[in-house]
């Protein structure tokens, strides 16, 4: 078992970062577990990131990955620093199962809300078949 392992270590230490930066998809596999029986399914993925332009992102899916809108995570990270009296906040403004549109708001204590300047986040997406 410890010789399996190993391969898969090397492996994912050898394939893995030719994905880094760069759009990611495929398959989890979902397992239900009732009673009296196991149900297995697909659930496919997706994940990318953008840097922000003011207006909005649109994050195009695979063509035929999801059947429905999937569900959506968003995060923001910063490019530089910023004063801790303001904080970005991530809208998903449309979603669909071909695409998604995020809109990225700088909120401050003080109350102001503008959209993010050209430039100064980077978006992260995750996106996963929605179940039954």
């Amino acid at each position: 078992m410890k010789y399996f392992s190993a391969i898969i270590i090397v492996y994912t230490l050898v394939i893995s970062p030719a994905c880094f930066g760069q759009m990611a998809c495929g398959c989890i596999e979902r397992i239900e577990v009732d009673t009296n029986t196991t149900t297995r399914s697909e659930l496919s993925f997706y994940g990318d990131r953008q840097t922000y332009t003011t207006g909005g992102l649109t994050f195009t899916h695979p063509s035929n990955l999801f059947t429905q809108a999937p569900n959506i995570q968003v995060s923001v990270q910063p490019n530089a620093p910023h004063p801790t009296t303001e904080t970005y906040v991530a809208e998903i403004s449309a979603s669909s199962n071909t695409d998604c549109v995020i809109t990225v708001y700088k909120v401050t204590t003080s109350g102001v809300v503008n959209e993010a300047p050209n430039l100064s986040v980077t978006v992260h997406i995750f996106a996963i078949d929605a179940p039954l």
